[in-house]
């Protein structure tokens, strides 16, 4: 599988006015590619929270918003404050050099994973996420859309697309919703850097148990269901799950830091308590 490199991220820097105490003061922002992260950083003097969001995936088109009044940074007398925040990792508001701790979000990648085989992991991780919510989240989605409307046509398309050959055997009126439910569970899977096979093996269960009690010959289960099918109750339920997670994908890079925990090795996780969080908010 093609995946797409953990992109290098740099650091602009604007002025900014609080309008909350009217400070004026730096801000050393990392900036990368993105379709729109939304984030946030506290005035230095009085802690108002400011809000703002980047998006562009080129660099001549990058763009960047805050809730506060931009002012030139080339005008900025000394001694003035200075806050780093970056939304694409971990950073300390405090640094104000580059090569220091918390001050770029790539460096402070690699000295969190340490050794040069955990940066290559770490790096590859979180670019397998970015793939997942670029290559494969929209098949996924589509596929899914398509299960809720019952365009079992359409359904047909998307999954042969996606699964070729394999998709011939899993287009019965049972296997359906099963493969759906698998391709939305492939991607998030992805995009959670997720090493953990005990869901794995919980979700194979349960798609056994699911697949013996259709089987049941006394029909208590296909009876059940079609008592919710009639009551609308497992639509909305679905439909409310998918929103729950479509929602998830489009804010992947306002919370992409969220993965950083579990693809770190073991003896570095304890480094994440002394770095502050990063200003990355999400859903305002």
């Amino acid at each position: 599988m093609a995946v797409v490199p953990y992109g290098a991220e740099m650091m602009s820097r604007y002025g900014l006015r609080c309008p909350g105490c009217q400070t004026v003061f730096l801000v050393r922002l990392g900036v990368g590619p993105t379709q729109m992260t939304k984030f946030y950083l506290p005035c230095p003097e009085c802690g108002l929270p400011i809000r703002g969001r980047s998006f562009g995936q080129e660099i001549e088109q990058h763009h960047v918003d805050f809730e506060a009044e931009v002012v030139d940074s080339r005008q900025l007398r000394d001694p003035y404050r200075t806050i780093t925040i970056d939304p694409t990792a971990p950073s300390r508001y405090e640094a104000q050099r580059m090569g220091t701790f918390g001050a770029s979000s790539t460096i402070t990648l690699a000295q969190l994973a340490g050794d040069d085989a955990s940066v290559e992991r770490l790096f590859l991780t979180l670019g397998r996420g970015q793939h997942a919510v670029e290559e494969m989240w929209p098949y996924a989605r589509d596929l899914f859309e398509y299960y809720l409307a019952k365009d079992w046509t359409g359904l047909q398309r998307i999954g042969q697309s996606i699964y070729k050959e394999q998709w011939d055997g899993r287009v019965t009126a049972f296997g359906r919703g099963p493969a759906s439910y698998a391709a939305v569970g492939a991607t998030t899977a992805e995009v959670r850097a997720d090493t953990n096979m005990g869901i794995q093996v919980m979700l194979d269960r349960f798609g056994r148990k699911h697949e013996a009690a259709i089987r049941d010959r006394s029909g208590t289960y296909v009876a059940l269901l079609s008592a919710a099918a009639e009551r609308k109750n497992e639509a909305e339920l679905q439909r409310r799950f998918f929103d729950a997670i479509a929602n998830f994908m489009a804010s992947f890079e306002s919370w992409r830091m969220g993965v950083l925990w579990w693809a770190l090795p073991n003896d570095r996780r304890r480094i994440l308590g002394h770095v502050p969080e990063s200003g990355v908010i999400s859903g305002f």
